[in-house]
């Protein structure tokens, strides 16, 4: 798997922040992201797998799916959240997303 693609997690720092997550969650990734303790990705679709393995995959992409729908139902809403948000307080981050999210559901209700 190219580990590569977990440069923008370094730099952004959040990196460092997640084997913070507790062991009963995880962060949904796709294939092209190295297995973590707190990582779920899929399985090989190259291997013979098993069915339990391949249920596992579409559950997973589906879940994926519904998590990519609603970050685009959001940025289409903010489009703040279109470009590269870049703060040196990532807290300020949090709060900023955290914020957006809590107005999103206070104008779908």
């Amino acid at each position: 798997r190219d580990t590569s693609i977990e440069t923008p997690l370094e730099e952004s720092g959040l990196l460092r922040l997640l084997p913070a997550i507790p062991a009963h969650q995880h962060i949904i990734g796709d294939g092209a992201f190295a297995i973590r303790r707190w990582l779920m990705t899929p399985y090989n679709t190259t291997l013979n797998m098993s069915d339990a393995q391949k249920h596992f995959n579409f559950h997973l992409s589906s879940q994926r799916m519904c998590i990519e729908r609603a970050f685009g139902r959001l940025k289409g809403k903010f489009r703040c959240l279109m470009s590269e948000l870049v703060f040196d307080d990532m807290s300020f981050t949090v709060d900023l997303i955290a914020s957006v999210f809590r107005l999103h559901i206070c104008i779908i209700l």
